[in-house]
């Protein structure tokens, strides 16, 4: 287990956390039954010396041996969660590293689903494995970003599992990391910290994971900030269809950043669902804060918190964020990017958007067949190339085809200082207010069944008769006009006057009313 206990002690003697009984050592809980109340700490020394927590020493495998003790890794207590002990990071900096590195020598095959490589040293490495796989080029998606597989092994062959490769080339340099931290098979387990600053694991390995789990079922992780090296993930939420499943977790008050990603769900292929975040951070990574990566990771909730400067803040490659309320989004490119939820529904509300870098921005990019409320949201970025909201019936941020009938968007009670709203879809606007799309219709382009209501702007009856000429498809549509020549009660509307009024499309005339 990692524990260094003293030979030979006497009856009842005390070590950390532990008693000897005359024949074992066992756990000394301050009352109840075994483990009742107990949270082990990182830096209790019978865990290889304990953590140190100086930004410097390599606490690995103190903390690795304290997760040991405390989830019974590492096959884990499985269902058995009344085994596990909490783990307490008191404050500090803690470092982690890989402990298994080795250099990928060959590709020996698997044109498909599986690839095989032969690795120069494969001891400590097993089948199951949670590994990261850099350096490799013709993956889809491509690893030469490093990406995290699961492994069976043969000889000095590894199998990467559910690897989509396709026309695979090497030629040299890659190579296979363990996560610095590993948590397999543990159903109700807690790990939580000081704060998350006052608490920190931060990763002295580039292109691997920091914190990695594979089956982490209705525990939580709180109060702590996780970071990852260049090109690594901070937190790896994964599981490998053995044990028990990732789901249910809770994350509360904690930063995940650096690296390409800072939390993942779900990349290995299965599961990962039903996760909620509460008041978390991520920020300072090259690819996403948060990335959702299978079709069944599905149902994940955030609440509160902050995406800064990722290159896609919550990125659902696959799965789906049904509910993102009261978030802060600030310096990244696409704060929102669903590309793979196809006939889900999201509820975006209460969220705000700031500053004017990177200077193409984008709020909500939703992919085909989304059905979204976009409430309450305020969108304070000015420079030009914002946009509020981007549909497409593509799978990614490229231009849109302009498809009709993708999906339905309900844009209410919303500000947008210059953001604009372009795609494709279903879209009913109204009651928000801003100097683009929210007042202008030259900043609606190609939807079907648009319908705006009652959204402030500066409005004319040249500009309505433009984009909106009277037709059968544009009954039912209203607007405010600031130009109209009279104002009698459904009155055709003209222009060259100075009166603001409400308008409303029969199907053949804008009247007044």
């Amino acid at each position: 287990m990692g524990i260094n206990f003293p030979s030979s002690p006497a009856n009842g003697q005390i070590f950390g956390h532990y008693v000897w009984d005359g024949q074992k050592w066992k756990l000394n809980p301050p009352s109840g039954g075994p483990g009742e109340g107990l949270a082990i700490s990182v830096k209790d020394p019978s865990f290889a010396g304990g953590a140190v927590g100086d930004g410097s020493h390599d606490d690995t495998a103190a903390i690795q041996a304290a997760f040991n003790f405390a989830f019974g890794q590492p096959n884990g207590h499985g269902i058995n969660n009344y085994l596990n002990l909490a783990v307490h990071f008191p404050p500090g900096n803690y470092v982690v590293k890989s402990p298994k590195v080795t250099t990928i020598t060959a590709l020996m095959g698997g044109n498909g689903s599986n690839v095989i490589l032969m690795v120069a040293d494969i001891t400590g490495i097993a089948t199951g494995d949670l590994v990261y796989v850099s350096g490799v080029g013709g993956m889809s998606p491509g690893i030469n970003e490093c990406y995290a597989f699961f492994i069976d092994i043969s000889g000095s062959n590894i199998t990467l599992r559910e690897s989509h490769w396709v026309n695979g080339t090497y030629s040299g340099g890659g190579e296979i990391k363990k996560p610095c931290l590993l948590i397999k098979n543990t159903q109700g387990g807690r790990i939580f910290g000081a704060g998350k600053i006052a608490t920190t694991i931060n990763s002295g390995t580039a292109n691997t994971g920091t914190l990695a789990f594979d089956g982490w079922g209705y525990g939580s992780l709180e109060h702590i900030s996780i970071s990852a090296a260049a090109g690594g993930t901070a937190c790896e939420m994964n599981w490998s269809y053995a044990g028990v499943s990732t789901q249910a977790g809770t994350i509360f008050n904690c930063t995940f950043g650096g690296g390409y990603h800072g939390f993942v769900l779900g990349r290995g292929g299965y599961m990962s669902s039903e996760f909620t975040f509460f008041h978390c951070h991520f920020g300072g990574t090259t690819k996403s804060g948060l990335l959702v990566a299978n079709f069944n990771s599905l149902q994940h909730q955030i609440f509160g918190g902050q995406f800064q400067n990722c290159s896609k803040g919550i990125h659902v490659a696959a799965g789906s964020v049904p509910v993102i309320h009261g978030v802060g989004f600030q310096g990244n490119e696409y704060d929102i990017n669903v590309q793979n939820s196809v006939g889900d529904g999201m509820s975006i509300h209460s969220c705000r958007l700031e500053g004017n870098t990177p200077a193409s921005h984008t709020f909500a990019w939703l992919h085909a067949g989304i059905n979204a409320h976009i409430a309450g949201c305020t969108d304070s970025c000015d420079n030009d190339t914002n946009h509020f909201l981007f549909t497409e019936s593509g799978g990614g941020p490229t231009p849109p085809s302009y498809a009709t009938g993708v999906g339905n968007v309900c844009i209410d009670s919303c500000t947008s200082v210059n953001g604009d709203i372009i795609g494709n879809g279903r879209i009913f606007i109204r009651s928000n207010a801003g100097n683009k799309a929210f007042g202008n219709p030259d900043y609606l382009a190609n939807f079907n069944g648009l319908v705006v209501e009652n959204n402030r702007g500066p409005i004319t009856v040249a500009q309505l008769t433009a984009e909106f000429p009277p037709a059968a498809k544009f009954k039912g549509l209203r607007q405010f006009v600031t130009d109209a020549n009279a104002t009698a009660f459904m009155g055709n509307v003209a222009g060259g006057g100075a009166n603001s009024v409400p308008v409303i499309c029969d199907g053949t005339n804008w009247k007044i009313g």
